[in-house]
């Protein structure tokens, strides 16, 4: 089996930076590389993982920022990693690619790491006869410890590609020993796994069966059960109440509320068909209804190329979902979200980001700490990772309370606003529940709660917004109740 030899990139730098909060700069000598995936371990470093040049590249990056990393040569071939998993063992398995230079020759590769990024243990999986390069990478734990790593390959087929997926159990020493091509018509109707691709990888622990988050043609989103031999169980599209689906290949979860309801951040279509930057998160049962969900409006209303969505669960407190996306073609500017959030689908703060280089965040990792990392690559050439704390989204206080008729001033007030806002609910009908959404001048959602409490009257303290103008919406399941602005000064 061959072995890779681990040598020090050019940044085994440590930084004297702030103690939660910080922003590094990991330099590429103007050479290609990106970091794909990342995960939190015991001791709250980060360790991600990518490529540097044309060869694998992992980074360990301390609480106070400081940090080291490795890549990972060998002569003759190309390689990158894709994605990591942390063991029990403070052991990483990462999956990635690996091709000889100068051929199509390509093999998916695992890999076991240790807490010093040296490699373990390698495994190598060959292209099947008339399959092309294999690409992606997800992977997740079963319950009886072994692992399931996700792939898939390319396949020619009337002069198309079509990306076939590929599911294997490996076990905790990184060894295949089942592998499934998924590639067939089930007999569902409702699904194919025609140019299939994997998003994320759950267990469902009440029946030790596999759910898998994915999209086939058209970028129809589907959840799919597999049993533990990889047989094909049942499959359900992604819809909502209203019949609409998650679209444009973008949707991820790393949250079972419980053995029946997952979360879920995705991009939503509209009435028109069109894939408007609308970023929906939600509650999902293990049929593939989308039974509750909190829609988060943008400020983009001009077409755009890509847009990626991601979740980062730090507990059910602290939920952080991004969004971003370019506006037109791939070298315009970025506009990218960080919403925090909690496991009632409530926003509680934002950051908004705004960069004329292109810079987005490709991920965000939840720390220990109740805070995350974001990871952006500007021009492949320039890693940013930044530090953020939950404080730093502002997470507006929200309250209710019964007060005399006559301090009820308006519908909202005071108007403009200072450290705290007042609402009039003493008219939502009883027994449902209400939530309350804030959007910026932009459109862009800012707090959405839900109404807790008896009494007549909301209070939100907003001290953390900007000063300017906001849309406020007051509304249940069925209907909207009032609406309307206030000014924050």
């Amino acid at each position: 089996m061959k072995r890779f030899v681990a040598i020090a990139l050019l940044l085994l730098g440590s930084f004297s930076l702030f103690a939660q909060q910080w922003e590094i700069n990991i330099e590429l000598n103007d050479i290609l590389g990106i970091l794909q995936d990342g995960c939190t371990n015991e001791k709250n470093e980060v360790i991600c993982v990518g490529y540097y040049e044309a060869y694998a590249f992992a980074v360990i990056i301390a609480e106070d920022g400081t940090y080291t990393s490795k890549t990972y040569m060998e002569e003759g071939k190309t390689s990158e990693f894709t994605s990591i998993l942390m063991l029990d063992n403070d052991h990483y398995l990462v999956t990635g690619l690996l091709s000889n230079v100068g051929s199509s020759e390509n093999f998916f590769w695992i890999a076991i790491i240790d807490s010093n990024l040296n490699i373990l243990h390698s495994t190598y999986k060959e292209q099947r006869d008339g399959f092309g390069n294999f690409g992606g990478g997800k992977a997740c734990v079963d319950t009886d410890g072994t692992i399931i790593v996700s792939a898939f390959e390319l396949k020619v087929e009337n002069e198309l590609n079509r990306r076939v997926g590929v599911l294997m159990r490996v076990t905790p020493g990184g060894d295949i020993i089942n592998c499934q091509y998924l590639y067939r018509e089930y007999p569902d109707p409702l699904f194919y796994f025609h140019s299939f691709l994997v998003r994320d990888l759950m267990m469902v622990p009440s029946t030790g069966e596999m759910m898998v988050l994915g999209c086939g043609s058209g970028g129809i989103l589907s959840i799919t059960f597999f049993n533990y031999d990889f047989e094909y169980c049942r499959s359900y599209l992604l819809k909502d109440q209203q019949d609409n689906h998650l679209f444009e290949k973008a949707a991820n979860s790393d949250c079972c509320l419980d053995e029946n309801t997952f979360l879920l951040v995705g991009c939503q279509q509209d009435d028109s068909g069109n894939n408007k930057p609308h970023l929906l998160y939600g509650k999902t049962n293990f049929q593939g209804s989308i039974f509750q969900k909190t829609e988060i409006n943008r400020q983009d209303t001009l077409n755009y190329c890509a847009s990626f969505q991601s979740m980062a669960t730090a507990d059910d407190s602290t939920i952080f979902l991004m969004s971003n996306c370019r506006i037109g073609h791939w070298a315009a500017p970025a506009n990218s979200e960080i919403y925090l959030a909690n496991t009632d689908l409530e926003i509680l703060g934002s950051k908004h980001f705004f960069d004329e280089s292109g810079s987005f965040p490709s991920f965000i990792v939840a720390t220990k700490d109740q805070g995350c990392i974001s990871v952006s690559i500007e021009n492949k050439r320039v890693i940013r990772v930044k530090k953020f704390l939950r404080e730093d989204f502002n997470p507006i206080p929200c309250s209710v309370k019964n007060v005399s008729k006559e301090q009820i001033k308006a519908t909202v007030f005071p108007n403009p606003a200072g450290d705290e806002i007042h609402f009039d609910i003493s008219e939502l009908p009883a027994g449902k529940e209400h939530r309350i959404s804030i959007s910026d001048a932009m459109g862009r959602t800012v707090m959405s709660r839900i109404i807790r409490g008896e009494g007549n009257i909301l209070t939100l303290g907003v001290s953390s917004l900007p000063s300017g103008i906001y849309t406020y919406r007051i509304y249940n399941a069925e209907n909207e109740i009032v609406s309307g602005k206030f000014v924050k000064e």
